[in-house]
């Protein structure tokens, strides 16, 4: 009876936790066993038990747990990776058996460790105590005498002792990082959406106010200051982390919804001239003639394959009035353009593009064609040939009301000496383009470069994430100034603890996150199923595909724990982004 009573107060008190976790992102990757998986499931199993113990069928509890609030996605999806899946599952329904049985096996040492260091981690964390096990850890001989050890043999007393040990310093330090971080997440992540949904009401509001009094569009006069905006929404009274979390969302969000209303507001005035047809299946293609001093002249053409769609669709182009729009430091070379596909049956050919051109005779390097996305204009992969600039778009992108599309000049634009003859140089290029790929920072601060076939290390990697992502980073860095080694990336340090709030990628048990190091391709894998929220997302996807388009085999066939190129990931974010335009 003692022995049933000791089962119930393990499994209600434990939340067991797998052996040998992997960290979505650290470089010193442990391997799960198929015993490890196994009892991960098995006490996920017994657990789950206790909280429903309604299903007959084991199968039927795995699929309720799996959608349960005690879900825990990221050791799930660990396991998955690992390919102990079907441990897992075996150990979950032998788990949930045996409870219903009354007949839970438990390794009582592992559990009584994890149990007893998260409640040594909530001690020393509320007392203002450092995270310490070692000193938070009881000895030897309290462990004996605590769980009458000296009745068993002396074997037994040593594994014992060993195992509650080890079980007691993942409970203390996994209970001790949560509290020190989880507070400061849901602060950020608060602060971050209430400052959006305050910035998009404001912007909205001044956007409606300057156009009823006929001022024309300029969000520039209604910036607050970040004392303005903490004085206005009395963040004084909020923890920092909320505080500036709310100040970078409020801005972001501002800027968009002020602009976008605006143009909302004045309708057909933004359009000066509309021209249309319907297109079969034939295909077909239409022209929309601009001004230019005086003189009709072809603005730009749209080219429809044929087969594109499967019955008439409506194709619609309208040229738009350049003075609603934010145009940027480039030099515009044509006039505006909103090019509009109403295809009410919905049936598409996804293999076939759309061509856009225009006439253009400059700068072949420095013209392109860009799209208006978010109040930004983002570079379209063209092509300079006989007086005329081209690119081919998914028909989708052009079922929106935000497909304008316009010719810029770039004077700016960073060629990269040995990208040229890569064979990722048109990802690469596009990237730069849109400002996501910089180059390499060398002795001085761009030199000229981008090196394709060197490793990217943790650090560039997340850095490239963030300006595809658009992430709003806050200033708020503590969850950064965590690690022992934050000196050595304090300069894009607001990125970095971005990633490690969001648990894009975390670091290592010595309390240091190692930025420089070479990431590989299996953690590009496991971040890039967090970030995207796919976590049926696999390299080796995106490395077949690399080498059937460009004729390259990737080194992880070999091995996944091969450190990835700079060029393989500039290929992977736009293949994977590319949807977006």
């Amino acid at each position: 009876m003692k022995a049933k009573w000791t089962m119930i107060l393990i499994l209600a008190f434990a939340l067991l936790v797998l052996p040998g976790t992997v960290f979505a992102g650290q470089v010193e990757v442990s391997v799960i066993t198929a015993d490890e998986a196994y009892d991960a499931g098995y006490s996920k199993g017994a657990e789950f038990y206790g909280i429903d113990p309604s299903f007959e069928d084991e199968d039927d509890a795995l699929d309720a747990y799996i959608t349960s609030d005690i879900f825990d996605e990221d050791q799930y999806d660990e396991i998955r990776l690992a390919g102990r899946l079907g441990d897992f599952e075996e150990g979950f329904v032998e788990g949930y058996e045996d409870a219903r049985k009354g007949d839970v096996k438990v390794n009582y040492a592992d559990a009584l460790g994890k149990s007893m260091g998260k409640t040594a981690a909530l001690n020393d964390f509320y007392g203002g105590r450092d995270s310490d096990w070692v000193d938070a850890i009881p000895s030897d001989r309290t462990i004996s005498r605590a769980f009458n050890l000296d009745q068993m043999s002396e074997d037994y007393e040593d594994q014992f002792i060993t195992e509650f040990k080890a079980g007691f310093k993942i409970g203390y330090e996994e209970t001790y990082e949560k509290m020190m971080f989880d507070p400061a997440k849901n602060n950020m992540d608060e602060g971050l959406t209430n400052g959006q949904s305050a910035g998009e009401i404001e912007g909205n509001t001044a956007a409606q106010k300057d156009y009823l009094s006929g001022l024309e569009m300029d969000y520039d006069r209604h910036i607050l200051s970040e004392r303005e905006i903490k004085d206005r929404y009395r963040l004084s009274m909020a923890s920092a982390e909320y505080s500036d979390a709310f100040v970078e969302g409020f801005r972001s969000e501002f800027y968009l919804s002020y602009n976008s209303t605006y143009r909302e507001l004045l309708g057909s005035q933004a359009v000066n001239k509309t021209t249309s047809v319907f297109v079969t299946a034939k295909g077909g293609e239409l022209t929309a003639n601009a001004i230019f001093d005086g003189i009709d002249d072809p603005g730009i053409m749209v080219t429809i394959e044929p087969g594109t769609f499967y019955l008439p669709t409506h194709l619609t182009i309208d040229t738009m009035n350049t003075s609603y729009y934010q145009l940027g430091p480039s030099i515009r070379a044509s006039e505006l353009y909103r090019v509009l596909l109403d295809n009410p049956a919905n049936t598409i050919d996804k293999t076939k593009y759309v061509t856009l051109s225009f006439p253009y005779y400059g700068d072949s390097n420095k013209g392109g064609i860009y799209k208006f996305i978010d109040e930004r204009w983002y570079y379209l992969p063209s092509v300079v040939s006989d007086g005329m600039i081209s690119t081919k778009v998914a028909p989708h992108t052009l079922a929106n009301r935000d497909s304008v599309y316009a010719v810029f000049m770039d004077d700016s634009i960073r060629i990269l000496t040995d990208v040229r003859d890569h064979w990722a140089k048109d990802e690469i290029e596009t990237m730069v383009r849109r400002g996501i790929i910089l180059g390499y920072p060398g002795s001085t601060p761009l030199d000229g470069t981008f090196r394709p076939s060197q490793n990217i290390t943790r650090a560039e990697f997340l850095i490239l994430l963030s300006r595809i992502e658009n992430w709003v980073l806050p200033n708020y860095v503590a969850r950064a100034t965590y690690f022992n080694d934050y000196l050595t990336f304090s300069t894009y340090d607001r990125i970095i603890s971005y990633g490690l709030n969001n648990g894009y990628i975390l670091g290592y048990t010595d309390r240091t996150f190692r930025p420089h190091n070479p990431i590989s391709y299996y953690e590009v894998e496991l971040i890039m199923g967090r970030v995207l929220r796919d976590y049926s997302f696999r390299w080796n996807s995106v490395a077949t595909q690399m080498m059937y388009e460009k004729a390259y085999k990737s080194p992880s066939f070999v091995d996944l724990n091969r450190k990835i190129t700079r060029a393989e990931v500039a290929y992977m974010l736009y293949t994977l982004n590319e949807w977006r335009y």
